[in-house]
């Protein structure tokens, strides 16, 4: 867990550029809200509910919903598959998040490929593993 927000943005992107060298995601893609790029294969999280933003099934678009990229719009908009609670993405849930929207609230996000999250974000998410790392940046004690 990183202690803010923009040193969790940055070891997110590290961690992306990892993900590309192995041709995990694509590494072309559209600009987020922390600064970093969302290509195909990236998961992201929706920060913001838009109930007028829905899937296919009908549901709407919420705060802290994952989501797969399954392409990229060159105005800056996202097609995308909603993942389960399990992290599989559930191929019904497509949706497209508009250009504006994803350039405001949405960031990148997946626990299980080590991608970083602030102290705060983490509250209410149950995760298999935990990894602390001390150093600067990197807290493993609780705020004052």
């Amino acid at each position: 867990m990183a202690a803010t927000n923009e040193i969790a943005a940055s070891i997110a992107g590290e961690c992306r550029a990892r993900l590309v060298a192995t041709g995990a995601v694509m590494p072309d893609g559209v600009g987020l809200h922390d600064g970093n790029v969302a290509g195909v294969g990236d998961e992201i999280m929706t920060r913001l509910n838009h109930p007028e933003l829905r899937d296919r099934t009908g549901a709407a678009v919420t705060n802290r919903g994952v989501w797969r990229v399954a392409a990229t719009r060159s105005d800056g908009a996202l097609e995308v598959v909603r993942c389960d609670n399990d992290g599989r993405p559930n191929p019904a849930a497509t949706a497209t998040l508009p250009a504006a929207y994803v350039a405001e609230r949405v960031l990148t996000v997946d626990e299980l490929k080590a991608f970083a999250r602030s102290t705060r974000r983490p509250s209410g998410t149950t995760l298999r593993i935990c990894r602390c790392s001390r150093g600067p940046g990197f807290c493993c004690c609780r705020q004052p």
